[in-house]
């Protein structure tokens, strides 16, 4: 019964017809047709302090379709662990990534191996990112691995805008609980999305 009152609550907009007060729809232009979804554990919130210590990358056709992915600890010496943020150390030390760091791989032979990575998928094209909080690795990705930021579209596709929404406009938010490791994290992005998605009302 709840599926078709949803049913007939569609039908009843899309005879409606958008409200005076909302911008119409048009063929979109220039559609990138593969997003890279990104998700980095770093040592510590602060982008000028702190490294990148875990990078995890799924490309996807569309926005869910996943066709390839990529994996990488990256090496960090004694005295960089201990100066990562506390809380951080504490988070990495429970999930296992702590003891990975001192075999990870050196910060610049993973850039290099990102960057090959990309190329058949976006060839010279811009590489639009998604995630979550993006905005916030690329702000690392710019000062620890700047050739890899070069590569990358000015525009984001950003999960949390939607969580932030969905907080808002219904008091609702997916549930979903994070292990701050980067692979799983990626994955539990687009899962998100793909949530929120469901919710949507898709435009005639």
């Amino acid at each position: 019964m709840n599926h078709l009152r949803q049913f007939y609550k569609v039908l009843q907009i899309l005879k409606q017809g958008p409200k005076e007060d909302v911008l119409p729809l048009k063929a979109a232009k220039h559609v990138s047709r593969k997003l890279l979804w990104v998700d980095l554990e770093m040592g510590g919130l602060d982008e000028k302090v702190q490294p990148i210590i875990e990078v995890a990358m799924i490309v996807t056709k569309g926005p869910f379709e996943m066709i390839d992915q990529f994996h990488a600890v990256i090496y960090q010496s004694p005295e960089a662990i201990d100066k990562m943020e506390a809380e951080a150390r504490e988070m990495h030390l429970k999930n296992g990534l702590l003891e990975r760091l001192p075999k990870g791989e050196a910060k610049d032979q993973v850039q290099q191996k990102m960057l090959r990575f990309v190329e058949p998928h976006f060839g010279k094209e811009k590489i639009i990112l998604a995630g979550n909080s993006i905005h916030r690795d690329v702000a690392f990705l710019k000062i620890e691995m700047p050739e890899f930021a070069a590569r990358l579209h000015h525009r984001l596709l950003d999960v949390t805008a939607w969580k932030i929404y969905f907080q808002l406009a219904y008091g609702k938010e997916i549930d979903k609980s994070s292990p701050h490791l980067a692979m799983k994290d990626v994955e539990l992005s687009i899962q998100e999305l793909k949530s929120y998605s469901q919710y949507l009302i898709p435009p005639v």
